[in-house]
């Protein structure tokens, strides 16, 4: 249509201009778009800050410290989102959420406690806390080979007959006896308040391993770092019982399933299921590059400006103040290297466009 004549939408009415000077940046470099630059009326407002943290909890420390601190301030909960390219970069977000008992929801993927192999982990530790937990012993026994739900009812009937239920395991003369020894000796030492909590979750990750790999795959490394979060989360935790109630409970789960919209939630959410959504404060977290965009992207054009687009659509959901965050090293275990840079997205933002600040250890 030579003759047609190209209209640019190009007046932003959600962002402020400081916002839409990074979305503009972010664009610049961007293939197959036609160029457009983004302004609006709301002219003042604070310049988007880049947050780099030493490691993932200093991150997630301060993302939760930095609301609470908004939230004081009289900032409802619903007016605040942190947004995040896949599912389980929230999960130690989560872990300090529900410790504080700060109520949120969560779109795209599940939450922390509500993955299978966090389930797993969850039961071995709960076992330990109160042997007299049968749904947590079946949980549990189900994870051995050889050790089907007929064994699994005739053990947890017989430990509901004793004063000591692990001992059961101990005693067994069963033909999967070995297995059963093996995870009696790590929730006997699970139980041992002498050991720290963190240390007693790396002796149960220990045992958990090879079950991972069997029922995961590929996948297997990528869900022990998940779990690994948890060892992190149980850093200050005096006590498994505590430890295992910070976990668990999400203030919301308790509350009536009233419009979520009248609730004052927090929302967690991937940037997928974020598209025509808006806050009035967004924090996006985890824009470690590798992370995202992710490494697969990295020699593929098309997919890397998909990432792009993605990007654009995270760091243009806040109407008022746009932070981001990266641990400033981390191990990509399938790429078998250490993540140092952040978001590549970010490079075409000139310095003055960002405030900059740097968090050690998320204290």
């Amino acid at each position: 249509f030579p003759d047609a004549t190209i209209y640019r939408l190009e007046e932003n009415y959600r962002s402020t201009q400081p916002i839409l000077t990074v979305a503009n940046d972010t664009l610049r470099e961007a293939k197959g778009l036609i160029p457009k630059t983004l302004f609006t009326a709301k002219t003042d407002g604070p310049q988007p800050i880049l947050v780099s943290c030493n490691t993932e909890m200093a991150q997630a420390q301060f993302l939760v410290r930095s609301m609470i601190a908004r939230h004081q301030e009289g900032v409802p909960y619903k007016d605040m989102a942190v947004l995040f390219r896949a599912s389980s970069h929230s999960f130690e977000v989560e872990g300090l959420l529900n410790k504080h008992q700060i109520p949120y929801q969560k779109y795209g993927g599940l939450k922390l406690t509500d993955t299978a192999h966090v389930k797993d982990i969850v039961a071995y530790l709960r076992v330990a806390d109160n042997p007299r937990d049968a749904g947590s012993w079946h949980r549990l026994l189900l994870l051995l080979d050889g050790v089907g739900a007929k064994l699994a009812q005739r053990l947890v009937e017989s430990m509901s007959e004793t004063e000591d239920p692990i001992s059961v395991l101990e005693q067994t003369t069963h033909k999967e006896r070995a297995a059963l020894h093996r995870i009696a000796a790590v929730l006997r030492s699970t139980q041992n308040d002498a050991i720290h909590v963190s240390d007693r979750i790396n002796l149960v990750l220990h045992h958990y391993a090879p079950i991972l790999s069997r029922d995961y795959g590929t996948e297997a490394q990528q869900r022990m770092d998940d779990l690994r979060q948890l060892g992190q989360l149980s850093l200050s935790s005096p006590s498994l019982e505590v430890f295992l109630q910070d976990l668990t409970l999400n203030p919301d789960s308790s509350r009536p399933r009233n419009n979520p919209r009248e609730q004052d939630l927090l929302t967690l959410s991937t940037i997928h299921s974020a598209k025509g959504l808006e806050w009035a404060h967004v924090y996006v977290m985890q824009l470690l590059d590798g992370y995202f965009p992710p490494i697969r992207s990295w020699y593929d054009d098309a997919a890397l400006e998909e990432e792009r687009r993605l990007f654009y659509v995270a760091i243009t959901r806040p109407k008022d103040t746009l932070t981001l965050t990266y641990p400033v090293e981390q191990y990509h275990h399938m790429a078998h290297e250490t993540l140092t840079q952040p978001c590549r997205f970010l490079r075409s933002t000139p310095p003055e466009h960002l405030q900059l600040l740097h968090i050690g250890d998320g204290t």
